[in-house]
């Protein structure tokens, strides 16, 4: 490792307050829970690739790898180009004079490694989520569609269940994986597909969740009304255990195989062992929706269109919105 970068990267924990990250024996940090910072950091990395990667090209170029260094600074200071150059040199695993994904992760998980700090009580994450923060500053404001899905399996049975304090039925509606639309759910998406053309309302881009509800109400209600149709977990609801197996998906290859008319659609932003990990049971966004939902809008701020529908789940637009959505209600707020 180059010894100059070393000293850099020691002067960046310094003025990250990066010495009261380590987490061994923290008492505040339960024993059974062990915090894997490679995986936080991987669990981030697309949110925050995304808004640096200010041209959409897929990759940061030197000019947007300086900006990175710079983020990394609690104060954005200057980055001479000589240590710019270098340390992209450093991170650049195939010599192609830019960073990708894999490698932003790279220099991240080097550049904010808690292991370098000393032991205290501070949540070893917090680094992180202060570096989310501030380097997505409102920019400019666009305006968005947001859409909930329509009624899927579970959602009448956690109605009834709640209502009637059954719980034989709620935990039958807990064991559904992934549920589809009911009936009810596809003439919701059909009645919304309908309303939009009334308006006159077309869209460039739609951007759902790879959860089967969201993915069938997109198809259903934006057919032939959109251009682009972009996938990511990023505003899926918190995959809380007692909600149980309605918050978590498929693999990809699972989902296109089921629904193969989708084929087309961009699933780039749908990262497995990443921003879409297994646990077991299910494909889940290992984040609390609380710490994705600002790096999420300033990468739909930062997509190359102008009129954007986001289809969505209720547990996340209540927190980004202020308000209960109900099935396929429609939307529209500045961000």
């Amino acid at each position: 490792f180059n010894p100059i970068l070393s000293v850099w990267y020691k002067n960046i924990y310094m003025s990250l307050h990066l010495d009261n990250l380590y987490y061994k024996n923290c008492p505040n940090f339960p024993p059974e829970k062990v915090f894997d910072f490679s995986a936080e950091v991987a669990a981030r990395a697309f949110a925050l690739f995304s808004v640096w990667d200010k041209d959409n090209s897929g990759y940061l170029e030197y000019p947007e790898v300086r900006e990175v260094l710079s983020a990394l600074t609690s104060k954005r200071a200057y980055i001479p180009p000589p240590k710019a150059r270098s340390t992209l040199a450093e991170h650049d695993t195939n010599s192609d004079g830019r960073l990708d994904q894999r490698e932003l992760q790279s220099l991240l998980t080097i550049a904010l490694d808690p292991t370098r700090g000393v032991p205290s009580t501070t949540d070893p994450a917090e680094p992180l989520r202060e570096l989310s923060k501030r380097i997505c500053k409102m920019s400019g404001k666009k305006l968005i569609w947001f859409i909930r899905h329509g009624e899927a399996f579970h959602n009448p049975l956690l109605v009834k269940g709640k209502a009637e304090g059954n719980e034989e039925l709620l935990a039958t509606a807990r064991a559904l994986l992934d549920p589809k639309l009911t009936p009810l759910g596809e003439e919701q998406a059909q009645g919304l597909h309908q309303k939009l053309k009334t308006d006159g309302l077309e869209f460039d881009a739609v951007v759902t969740t790879p959860l089967s509800r969201a993915l069938q109400t997109t198809h259903i209600a934006f057919n032939g009304l959109a251009k682009h149709y972009y996938v990511t977990p990023e505003q899926t609801e918190t995959a809380l255990p007692r909600l149980g197996l309605p918050q978590k998906g498929r693999s990809v290859k699972d989902i296109v195989a089921d629904m193969q008319h989708l084929s087309s659609w961009n699933f780039d932003a749908v990262i497995e062992q990443s921003n879409w990990k297994f646990d077991g049971t299910g494909f889940v966004h290992p984040l609390p929706v609380e710490e994705r939902l600002e790096t999420f809008v300033q990468w739909l701020k930062g997509l190359p269109h102008e009129r954007i529908a986001v289809v969505g789940h209720s547990g996340v637009f209540d927190k980004l919105l202020g308000v209960s959505m109900k099935n396929c209600e429609i939307i529209s707020k500045e961000v």
